[in-house]
């Protein structure tokens, strides 16, 4: 059997991580410009979760260079959601919840053209508006990544039978919704938790299969016991990563402006602290 690597320019022929990105949710292509700029290795498009529609997915992967590797992440495992994803000119797609072999097959089958697979074959971004239909069409096979999304209890029972799909190309692993499908919606960190995560890394292993995880943030993969294990990582998302840093901005900010008020208080003239004694001449 072969499997098709994911096509990551970074990530090394032995399998070093390389890989390290974030996850894009607003359609603004700055956005994802900004991210790229700030040295993410490949771009995760949330298509299920994020404001993205199909019309703007296109103008937002406009943004991408072609050494930075962007894969979406598709509303349902569904053709049309496949075939618009890879003809807006994606790297590949990342299908949520796939939970069996014939899911994952009927996947790949929708992201591979002929002989290998069912794709539709169009005339659109992908293609250079038909400028390099020919090219694209003849590589296509080879360098689209179809990566599935393991997140339930019985995603990770079926993995071993999942990864014997010809032409997958990778596993992300969603740990908040595994969490939820554990009955502990949130709790990533819990060992239970924890334990299947580790089983769907150990299964990827063993047929050389890479495999990704997400990380709230960059302290949740400093502290993953099995982060040399995994081949590429997405570190938060555009709007958590931008509430946090002006949140932690502020309270820092706003701790040093109360500290200088202080100063300014005691440092004032008239400011019976500044006198050293009370308005009876006390100290």
């Amino acid at each position: 059997m072969t499997k098709d690597l994911l096509v990551f320019p970074s990530v090394t022929a032995d399998g070093v991580l390389a890989a390290v990105g974030t996850v894009i949710t607003v359609p603004d292509p700055r956005i994802l410009e900004v991210a790229v700029k700030a040295g993410c290795d490949w771009i995760f498009v949330d298509c299920e979760h994020g404001n993205i529609s199909t019309d703007q997915l296109s103008g937002l992967l406009c943004a991408a260079p072609a050494s930075v590797s962007v894969l979406v992440r598709i509303p349902a495992n569904e053709e049309i959601f496949v075939k618009q994803a890879l003809d807006a000119g994606c790297g590949g797609v990342i299908c949520p919840k796939v939970e069996s072999p014939v899911e994952a097959e009927r996947l790949v089958r929708w992201a591979k053209y002929p002989p290998l697979g069912e794709r539709s074959v169009g005339i659109a971004r992908a293609h250079g508006y038909g400028l390099e239909f020919d090219n694209y069409v003849s590589e296509a096979n080879t360098k689209t990544s179809v990566v599935v999304q393991i997140e339930t209890v019985r995603g990770v029972e079926e993995l071993a039978r999942i990864l014997g799909v010809e032409g997958l190309g990778g596993v992300f692993i969603g740990p908040y919704d595994l969490s939820g499908s554990m009955g502990v919606p949130g709790r990533v960190d819990a060992p239970t938790v924890q334990r299947l995560v580790i089983e769907v890394v150990k299964t990827c292993k063993k047929t050389s299969t890479p495999v990704g995880q997400f990380f709230g943030t960059e302290v949740d993969f400093i502290k993953c016991p099995h982060r040399d294990d995994l081949d590429f990582v997405a570190i938060g998302l555009d709007t958590s990563i931008l509430a946090h840093e002006i949140s932690r901005s502020i309270a820092m900010i706003g701790d040093s402006f109360q500290q200088g008020q202080a100063h300014k208080v005691r440092d004032t003239p008239n400011h019976p602290r500044s006198r050293g004694a009370d308005s009876n001449g006390c100290e």
